[in-house]
């Protein structure tokens, strides 16, 4: 939706408002109305710079993350909890915690600003259980750490499998590049977006 009203009369903006009236309180009508509402020359493909600029936990990137791992089953990985399973069990704090696959204090050990660390190329989202129990221990030693079917669950997040070299300090930058180029393929796939 980058800049889509900036500039537009009202009868663009009441364009996508009655899109959404007609659709009579279905969400998932009405957000897919809304999207057809956009025109194709507006529906740029997500890119690499998007994910590693996008520092929030509750950007919008993040949220058509967490859309896309819904949509895909996605699972927190080492339990292998399905996350659709994980957010409806309706604990009274967040259910679902934003993994930092670099841990910020491991990272700072070796002089790595955090302003590096904060960005959607780095995070990954799991239950609050299984982020406690990774904490802040090294990629490659978690990862090494995994059995077969737990790697699978990662690697569904993590957009590669055996790509055990992506996750030693020395790769954090190519990490982020080969990640957040993956994230932005893949949500911009699920998306639609640059499709035209």
């Amino acid at each position: 939706m980058r800049s889509l009203f900036r500039g537009s009369s009202e009868t663009a903006v009441n364009g996508f408002v009655n899109a959404i009236a007609k659709a009579k309180g279905d969400q998932v009508k009405s957000c897919r109305m809304l999207f057809d509402r956009i025109p194709n020359n507006r529906l740029f493909k997500i890119r690499k710079e998007d994910v590693r600029n996008a520092p929030g936990l509750y950007s919008p990137l993040m949220q058509a993350y967490l859309a896309f791992l819904y949509a895909n089953d996605a699972k927190s990985w080492p339990s292998g909890r399905l996350l659709r399973h994980v957010l409806h069990e309706n604990l009274q704090a967040d259910p679902l915690a934003v993994h930092h696959i670099f841990p910020k204090q491991h990272m700072q050990e070796f002089d790595i600003p955090v302003d590096l660390l904060n960005t959607a190329a780095n995070y990954a989202v799991l239950s609050q259980a299984d982020n406690a129990e990774l904490g802040d221990r090294d990629p490659f030693d978690v990862w090494r750490s995994l059995k077969a079917n737990q790697r699978e669950c990662a690697s569904q997040q993590l957009f590669f499998v055996g790509r055990e070299d992506l996750l030693r300090k020395e790769a954090f930058d190519e990490f982020l590049d080969f990640r957040a180029q993956k994230m932005a393929e893949n949500l911009s796939s699920h998306l639609g977006l640059g499709a035209s």
